[in-house]
């Protein structure tokens, strides 16, 4: 049964043609009735559709052939939400999954084109259109810069509007030398400069991070990439429909700019989230922090009768940034030897174990009461004993229960995963999808290692 006149159930058969037919298409792509974010998700789509005149359509992928039709989209988690111009040139949306987000980009997509090119006219206007404004300033023989920049825009459009000049004058007035980008982040009155170079990836991260509010407003969806960009980050935990710290909580972000990302949200909108920063759901408001790289946590202690949430934050950032604080770290104890050479792994010895330099891990990551991870326990036993057996000290085969142990591992979401640690190469684990068979396992695993 449709949820609105205007929102369109969409099948394996009937996504293509619905896209061949609609000019733009706002397509949502969703787990029903498992994902309670799908749930939440559908009367947005329905309100966005009854004010909106695109086509607005959503897919199910409860276990049905519908997996297939989104495949080619490279969605891999849901709900997710898409923009189209046509079937082949389509947009993954990943801000949050809220009305005044989704419209947003929506109107970015359909008001601005890729690049806008800037005329003495409009460059100030320009500037100012939007709450980020990310501007390309190049000179008028320089053709490798100009492609990097439409690479660029390409790949980010609409998450942010993009404008370029070739007008030396406009670069010099703004004291910036050709060629750069510049970032115009209207909602904090900053500015910053990105150098034009061929990593995508690394402007891409720059910009992101560059166009940044003082305090985001967290969401479950937009957590992950949130910690991709690598800065420290400060969590505001607080009461539903709370507005007490919204005055002074800005301020208190702008001193810190450029070593914390603040944001905030209410708990009961990120309960897994608080509890991963070792958090309680009350008292709140709670605050914690944490560094992406290492995944390391922070919580602050309740504040002292007497003192205030914000001052006490304020005390707990400053202690922070002196690097006089001690994470806490979830662990399971230290369990006994394994018999058959199965290491256990947990939270305090993870980083010995996992970044030995003289052996190759291959780390099975569980959770307790997942059934394939009980399935594999016989095959990795086997493995493990037969390279007991057969070698002196080169190869490690462990296990982690993920939700029981902090480690470093922030974006596992499927279980089991099997990751194999290489040595000179612990950096960049190599992920196993293969048959989960001995031999399946021990062929990737000599196919992978680092030690000969």
């Amino acid at each position: 049964m449709s949820i609105s006149n205007k929102v369109h159930e969409l099948d394996a058969t009937t996504l293509q043609p619905f896209f061949d037919a609609h000019h733009v298409v706002l397509l949502a792509v969703l787990m029903l009735p498992q994902s309670e974010r799908s749930q939440e998700l559908v009367p947005v789509l329905q309100s966005i559709a009854d004010a909106s005149a695109i086509a607005v359509g959503q897919i199910n992928v409860n276990g049905n052939g519908n997996w297939d039709a989104v495949s080619s989209f490279g969605i891999t988690t849901y709900p997710h939400i898409m923009l189209s111009g046509g079937w082949g040139g389509y947009k993954v949306y990943r801000g949050a999954l809220v009305e005044t987000s989704i419209v947003s980009y929506m109107n970015r997509f359909l008001k601005f084109p890729t690049i806008t090119r800037l005329e003495p006219g409009t460059l100030r206007s320009f500037q100012s259109s939007h709450d980020v404004v990310v501007v390309g300033y190049i000179g008028p023989e320089d053709s490798t810069a100009a492609t990097h920049f439409e690479n660029l825009a390409k790949a980010m459009h609409p998450e942010y509007v993009f404008g370029v000049t070739d007008n030396i004058d406009f670069a010099r007035a703004d004291s910036v030398d050709v060629p750069a980008v510049v970032v115009y982040n209207n909602a904090t009155q900053e500015r910053c400069k990105v150098p034009i170079t061929h990593d995508l990836t690394q402007m891409q991260t720059c910009i992101r991070k560059a166009a940044q509010p003082l305090v985001v407003e967290l969401y479950p969806e937009i957590h992950d990439d949130l910690l991709d960009l690598d800065t420290p980050f400060a969590y505001i935990f607080t009461t539903p429909n709370s507005e007490a710290l919204t005055v002074e909580l800005p301020s208190l972000a702008r001193k810190y700019h450029g070593k914390l990302q603040f944001s905030s949200a209410s708990a009961s909108r990120v309960p897994s989230i608080v509890a991963d920063m070792h958090l309680a759901s009350a008292p709140l408001p709670a605050f914690g922090i944490r560094e992406p790289l290492s995944n390391r946590k922070y919580p602050m202690p309740t504040p002292a009768s007497g003192t205030t949430f914000l001052a006490a934050v304020e005390e707990f950032v400053k202690a922070y940034i002196a690097n006089t604080l001690n994470p806490t770290l979830k662990s399971e104890p230290t369990p006994p030897p394994s018999p058959s050479g199965l290491i256990k792994v947990v939270g305090t010895t993870y980083n010995t174990i996992i970044n030995d330099p003289t052996r190759d891990v291959l780390l099975t990551i569980c959770t307790a009461h997942c059934a394939p991870c009980h399935r594999l326990y016989p095959v990795l036993e086997e493995l493990a004993a037969s390279y007991s057996a057969e070698e002196a000290g080169k190869t490690t085969i462990a296990t982690v229960l993920y939700d029981k142990n902090d480690t470093p591992l922030r974006r596992v979401r499927a279980f089991p995963t099997i990751l194999l640690f290489p040595v000179g190469g612990k950096g960049a684990p190599v992920r196993f999808w293969g048959e989960r068979t001995v031999r399946g396992v021990r062929g990737f695993v000599e196919g992978n290692r680092g030690v000969s």
